[in-house]
């Protein structure tokens, strides 16, 4: 491997590090204090750092509370899936594969996102905006497996569902306050081989 590659790789690690060991600061400073409470200012003190460290790594507080480590290799993991299956299934398996690789500490690090978010209307909401901005990445994947354009009705159209059935879902575990990150996963899981049978039109 070249040199310069290895070096790369290094800092990619680096940087993932520096982003979970930030979101976990955040993460229990918002638990520990309340949302509006735990400013910028405080969890980057308590992290060692400056802002202006700070925000090399994420733009505002809502970014690092709402930070997800595996959007960064869900797009290779649906590719990855075996290609005789639908879109919505490789997304269904490929989101089960990349939480049951989760490292204890990761697990429990997203399932104390999960219950802040669950209990937090507004970082829920920052979560919507969120998702929606993930729409076209979503599209890019399923367009690739379907060998067609990202930018085609069918793929815009279904790449939007499987973002409306998340949001759904999270709607669904907040009215009964679901602050397992598990019961959530089944929750979705389940909602999304709803999806699949209504897009294949199985009952």
């Amino acid at each position: 491997m070249p040199a310069a590659q290895t070096v790369a790789q290094a800092r990619g690690r680096k940087r993932l590090q520096t982003h979970e060991q930030l979101q976990s600061i955040a993460l229990r400073a918002v638990q520990r204090e309340g949302y509006s409470q735990a400013t910028v200012e405080r969890i980057a003190a308590e992290a060692g750092i400056s802002l202006r460290t700070f925000y090399r790594y994420f733009p505002t507080k809502e970014a690092v509370i709402l930070y997800d480590p595996l959007d960064l290799s869900l797009h290779e993991a649906i590719l990855a899936m075996p290609r005789n299956i639908s879109p919505i299934e490789a997304i269904r398996l490929a989101s089960q594969s990349m939480y049951q690789s989760l490292s204890e500490t990761q697990h429990e690090l997203l399932d104390l996102r999960h219950k802040l978010i669950v209990k937090n209307p507004e970082l829920r909401m920052h979560l919507i905006a969120q998702l929606a901005e993930a729409a076209p990445l979503i599209a890019a994947a399923v367009a690739q497996r379907l060998q067609k354009s990202s930018n085609s009705p069918e793929i815009e159209i279904l790449a939007s569902s499987i973002i409306g059935v998340v949001v759904v879902t999270l709607a669904a575990v907040a009215r009964v306050e679901e602050y397992s990150l598990d019961g959530y996963q089944m929750r979705l899981y389940a909602e999304l081989e709803k999806l699949e049978k209504y897009s294949t039109g199985h009952n």
